[in-house]
């Protein structure tokens, strides 16, 4: 089963707690945040980027309410190791996940990439991907 969840073509996160800490993570997430380590660190902090950014807002506010959240299209930017930043739009579900007695232990997050980009931290005007399998046709990691 586990081998099955690393495998799945969608990036995938789970977080436990009120600080919304990192316990897992797949394949298609790694490849998001190379060089990163997340295990054991709260979301705002593997991913400093996304503060003020709509994804960290919903990621908390999945776990405040109980209430699960989708989107579509939403962009984000993602900071790369090699100073460039990696713009994609997603789809996404972020649900709550419940312990045994039905309260809040964390939320799940999933999300596949419909469009992406790399590139400076500027992106010129009219210009079209340059990285990796970055396309106008959906794409996952």
């Amino acid at each position: 089963m586990l081998s099955a969840v690393e495998q799945t073509p969608v990036i995938l996160m789970v977080c436990e707690g009120p600080d919304l800490t990192v316990v897992g993570f797949n394949a298609a997430t790694r490849a998001l945040m190379p060089g990163r380590s997340a295990l054991g660190r709260p979301l705002r902090e593997v991913f400093h980027e996304l503060n003020g950014q709509q994804f960290m807002a919903q990621y908390n506010e999945v776990y405040r309410t109980g209430v699960p959240a989708a989107g579509q299209e939403w962009r984000a930017h993602i900071d790369m190791p090699d100073g460039s930043v990696h713009e994609l739009f997603a789809n996404f579900s972020i649900t709550p996940w419940l312990h045994p007695d039905g309260s809040i232990r964390g939320v799940i997050g999933a999300a596949s990439t419909s469009r992406t980009w790399c590139g400076p931290a500027r992106r010129p005007r009219n210009r079209l991907p340059t990285c990796g399998n970055a396309t106008s046709r959906r794409s996952t990691w």
